[in-house]
């Protein structure tokens, strides 16, 4: 069994219910008038869909689908679900325009995946399953990732040394970064999504939790607060925006 190859098996009802929880999510960051977290979460998704389909699908062939939905529809979801959800909530905990928004947020998130998954294993909407596969042994992913992971530290670090930012933002942003993709991987072990294949374990977990989304969350939050300084005085902590040149 190659353990580089990692597959989700995911049933037409999860997807269904994802789109529930999408539009919930959605409607929400509208009413909490969190329009700058909208238009992350459209870059997010553009982003999302370069890489999985056009980089990895169609350039690299590290991607393959097996399924009865229409491949490029499949890849609009499969880029939109991860894409939107985890930028727009990055950004939202980034914005903190409320002492209590990083926990409302961070609620909603894992409440909402969380029966997303769950509902998908009780209520049979529809039982046909979707087989979306990755080769992380193709191109050195996994060093990839850790190198990114390496820089994005060492990036922060440097910030904190010239006093573009304190320690405490600094782990706040790294505390950001593995939330988003704890809920992710979280939400795919409860569904059942990732154990089809009997490769899931809790190293995976935890290796996944902490370097998946980190690979980029500081280079994720200097151009979010380029766009965000666009529209406003704050910084990530709502104090007078520091001065990033």
């Amino acid at each position: 069994m190659d353990h580089t190859i990692i597959t989700r098996t995911i049933g037409i009802d999860f997807i269904y219910l994802d789109l529930a929880f999408l539009i919930v999510w959605i409607c929400t960051l509208i009413v909490k008038k969190h329009y700058i977290s909208i238009f992350w979460g459209v870059f997010g998704f553009i982003t999302y869909f370069g890489v999985e389909y056009l980089v990895w699908y169609k350039r690299l062939g590290v991607r393959t689908y097996n399924g009865s939905i229409d491949t490029l529809l499949f890849f609009v979801w499969l880029a939109f679900s991860p894409g939107f959800a985890q930028f727009s909530f990055v950004s939202a905990m980034f914005e903190r325009k409320k002492k209590n928004d990083p926990l409302f947020w961070t609620l909603l998130f894992f409440i909402g995946w969380l029966l997303v998954a769950l509902g998908s294993q009780l209520i049979s909407l529809n039982n046909e399953t979707i087989e979306i596969s990755r080769n992380m042994g193709e191109s050195n992913q996994r060093i990839f990732f850790i190198w990114m992971l390496v820089i994005n530290i060492t990036w922060g670090c440097i910030w904190v040394y010239f006093n573009k930012l304190t320690v405490k933002e600094l782990l706040y942003i790294f505390l950001v970064g593995t939330l988003v993709e704890l809920n992710l991987e979280f939400s795919l072990a409860i569904s059942n999504i990732r154990q089809q294949q009997g490769l899931w374990s809790w190293k995976q977990f935890i290796s996944n939790t902490l370097l998946e989304f980190n690979m980029g969350i500081f280079i994720n939050y200097l151009l979010w607060s380029r766009c965000y300084s666009n529209f406003t005085k704050s910084n990530l902590f709502n104090q007078e925006k520091k001065e990033n040149d």
